[in-house]
């Protein structure tokens, strides 16, 4: 079992998601996980054609058994603009993570806002970077 798995309290982690269509945009998450809570918070950069953009990001995760003896981690995150007019923030970014029991390795999901409508990328690659805080 890994140290990240078992430890109680808070980790940093950094996880880039990239997609293998080379015009989609690429994401970097960097990320606060709170164990005991099972929230996340942090922020994303997202890069690509003709998107800039980046968000403060408030989400939780959950573990799953997908088949016996394999369990993943299911991260929900949504992004919002760090500079939003005046009333209640508006999302501008989803993802959905499925990772592996050890935060190491999975693959993801996302939505952005862009011109009014929402763009889904499937099937993203994630790398990741760890560092403890």
């Amino acid at each position: 079992m890994s140290e990240q798995k078992t430890k109680t309290g808070t980790f940093h982690v950094i996880y880039l998601i990239e997609s293998p269509v080379g015009t989609a945009p690429i994401i970097e998450f960097n990320l606060i996980v709170n164990t005991v809570s099972k929230r996340i918070t942090g922020s994303a950069t997202l890069r690509g054609p003709g998107i800039d953009a980046d968000d403060e990001i408030r989400g939780e995760y959950h573990f799953q058994t997908t088949m016996p003896h394999k369990t993943s981690i299911m991260a929900n995150l949504t992004g919002y603009a760090y500079f939003q007019p005046i009333g209640l923030p508006a999302p501008n970014l989803k993802a959905s993570l499925l990772l592996t029991d050890d935060w190491q390795s999975g693959k993801a999901v996302y939505e952005y806002l862009e011109n009014g409508h929402w763009v889904k990328v499937e099937g993203s690659v994630r790398k990741l970077e760890i560092a403890t805080v």
